[in-house]
C-alpha cells in the first residue's frame, strides 16, 4: 500500500462517515451529543415525571400532601447498570389546617445523581424492564438539606423508543421528605 493510496481511502472513509453522520443528525435531535451517545455501547434514556405523594417540606411539618414534578436521565453503562441524574420541584398540595389547596410560596427544589440497576434491560422482545435505584438527593430552599433516595418501578415499553413508566421513590434529608408514586413517560 502506497502513501497516496492510504491518503485517497483515508478521505473517502471520513467524507462517508461525515455524509452518514449528517443524515443520521438530521433524523436524531439535531445534536452532536445526541448522535454520540447514540452510537456508542452506552445506552441511555430520559424521563419525566409527576408524582404526587406525601412528606414533610420543613422538619415539623409532616404528613402533608405534596406533589413533585421533574425529569431526568440515565446512561445504561453495563448489562442494565445505569447512572443518572433528575431535578424537579416539590409543592404541597394541603394547608396545614387541611383542605386541599397548592402552596406554590412553599415549593422547593430537589435534585438527585443515582445508581439503578435494570434487571431486564428494554429490548425489541421484552417490553418490562423493571428497575431500582438509589443515590445522593439535594434539597435546595428552606433550608438547604442533604439526604438520599430509594426506589423502584417499572418501564412498559409501547415502542423501541418510548415507554410508560411507574415507579414508588422515598427522598429524606434531616429537614424534609418526600415520598411518591411517579407516573411518567420513559424515551430514548
Amino acid at each position: 500500500m502506497t502513501l497516496a493510496h492510504f491518503d485517497l481511502e483515508q478521505c473517502q472513509f471520513i467524507l462517508n462517515e461525515a455524509i452518514r453522520l449528517d443524515r443520521y443528525d438530521i433524523f436524531h435531535f439535531g445534536t452532536p451529543s445526541t448522535l454520540a451517545l447514540a452510537d456508542s455501547p452506552i445506552g441511555w434514556q430520559g424521563y419525566l415525571f409527576l408524582a404526587p405523594g406525601t412528606g414533610a417540606i420543613g422538619r415539623f411539618v409532616n404528613g402533608r400532601a405534596n406533589i413533585h414534578v421533574g425529569g431526568g436521565g440515565e446512561a445504561l453503562v453495563y448489562k442494565g447498570l445505569g447512572v443518572g441524574g433528575e431535578i424537579g420541584a416539590v409543592t404541597p398540595w394541603s394547608s396545614p389546617g387541611g383542605g386541599f389547596i397548592c402552596c406554590l410560596s412553599q415549593t422547593i427544589g430537589l435534585t438527585s445523581t443515582n445508581f439503578s440497576y435494570h434487571v431486564l434491560p428494554g429490548s425489541a422482545d421484552r417490553r418490562l424492564e423493571p428497575f431500582v435505584t438509589g443515590g445522593y438527593s439535594l434539597f435546595f430552599g428552606r433550608p438547604h438539606s442533604s439526604g438520599y433516595n430509594v426506589g423502584a418501578g417499572l418501564n412498559v415499553w409501547v415502542n423501541k423508543s418510548v415507554a410508560m413508566r411507574l415507579e414508588v421513590r422515598e427522598q429524606k434529608s434531616y429537614w424534609h421528605e418526600v415520598f411518591g408514586i411517579r407516573i411518567g413517560v420513559t424515551f430514548r
